[in-house]
């Protein structure tokens, strides 16, 4: 069961998405708190409709469905900044899962990206980057999505489509993952179905550790990939007991691999990738499946335990700068500290705390003596 697009899906859906360059948007819309619809009217073929669903999904509808909501504070700003403007580029970033949508207003440029990992956003930016709006707030370790910040990429180090041999076998030598298809999924983000589909096409174990690669390995899965990111578009419905199952851009021979399954799927063609996703996905309009619910709630749970892990490296690194910092001006006064030290000893020797504390009363250095902990809270400067 589907329920994210892959970056492999985006990258193609992103190539039928152009048809709507130039196209106006009229109406915005956010039915539930993580979808919105964007209505837009392309000259001589009247109006499309994006229906955008973070983390899970974009594609096109035929029809808007029936609204009883008021605009939220998001939608509302995205109203007044880019009703009327017009889409000037549609563009994967990155090889990643982001889709960006530039905008023109007849005084402004914007960036509408869409983020379809983790737990997915919508960031509204200026055509420098700043952050105008954005669907939720998160801080994290490498960037900040928060109005007013520059906007950054997530940083992948790969890119399927422009993948060399020499770094497909650095990837492979440095993989953490234990099997060569969980390295390909995530260390090159093809996801699972795409990673199964090379390593069949490559006749090499899945199973198999990335590190124990041969050269013959090598070859054959490089050989693998530059077959699949030449395959043209020619999507279909991938059905099992003629229920929906799968939706993909080209046939894979996954499903016809007895090896692999029980050989019981049929497939349906579709003329558009977004047909394809329009009809898998419909359902979803009225009612979330169980698997996105479970899903989404999975979600929530990593996330708040990235979020609680992040702070706590941020206040940790915090401490640690305050730490050596602190560290450093001991050192530079050390000698000052030691003869401190040493005549300290002697007069507490020959006087009571409390003489001692009357007699170091506006000292340059010492700014209190306690008494009962025996001690003393100097200031140095840095």
């Amino acid at each position: 069961m589907k329920i994210q697009l892959s970056s492999i899906e985006i990258h193609y859906l992103v190539q039928e998405l152009q048809s709507l360059i130039d196209a106006k948007i009229d109406r915005i819309y956010q039915p539930e708190e993580k979808e919105l619809l964007l209505q837009l009217h392309l000259p001589n073929q009247g109006r499309k409709i994006m229906r955008i669903y973070v983390p899970s999904f974009l594609y096109m509808i035929e029809n808007k469905p029936e609204m009883d909501s008021e605009p939220t504070e998001f939608c509302s700003l995205l109203r007044r900044r880019i009703e009327n403007a017009r889409v000037r580029a549609i563009t994967q970033k990155n090889y990643e899962r982001i889709i960006e949508i530039l905008l023109e207003t007849k005084e402004h440029k914007y960036n509408l990206i869409i983020e379809l990992f983790a737990r997915g956003n919508v960031i509204l930016c200026d055509e420098k980057y700043t952050i105008i709006a954005v669907l939720e707030q998160h801080i994290m370790k490498d960037r900040s999505l928060k109005i007013k910040e520059t906007y950054k990429l997530p940083i992948r180090e790969y890119n399927l489509f422009e993948l060399t041999k020499e770094q497909l076998s650095k990837l492979l030598l440095n993989s953490l993952q234990n099997a060569a298809v969980k390295s390909l999924a995530m260390d090159l983000g093809t996801g699972g179905i795409f990673a199964e589909e090379l390593c069949l096409q490559a006749k090499i174990n899945k199973s198999k550790k990335p590190i124990d690669f041969t050269t013959d390995d090598l070859d054959a899965l490089f050989s693998a990939i530059k077959k699949l990111r030449a395959k043209k578009l020619r999507p279909l419905l991938v059905l099992k007991d003629n229920k929906l199952e799968e939706v993909v851009p080209f046939e894979l021979g996954y499903y016809k691999d007895p090896s692999q399954n029980d050989n019981s799927y049929t497939f349906e063609k579709t003329d558009t990738l977004n047909a394809a996703l329009e009809r898998y996905f419909s359902a979803g309009i009225k009612k979330k499946s169980s698997a996105i619910i479970k899903f989404e709630k999975e979600m929530q749970k990593i996330q708040t335990i990235i979020n609680e892990q992040q702070t706590l490296v941020i206040e940790m690194e915090k401490k640690e700068y305050e730490t050596r910092q602190k560290a450093e001006i001991i050192y530079n006064n050390y000698r000052l500290i030691d003869n401190l030290l040493k005549e300290l000893k002697e007069i507490t020797q020959k006087h009571s705390w409390a003489t001692i504390k009357e007699k170091l009363k506006g000292h340059k250095l010492i700014k209190s003596v306690d008494g009962k902990e025996k001690a003393i809270v100097i200031e140095l400067n840095e």
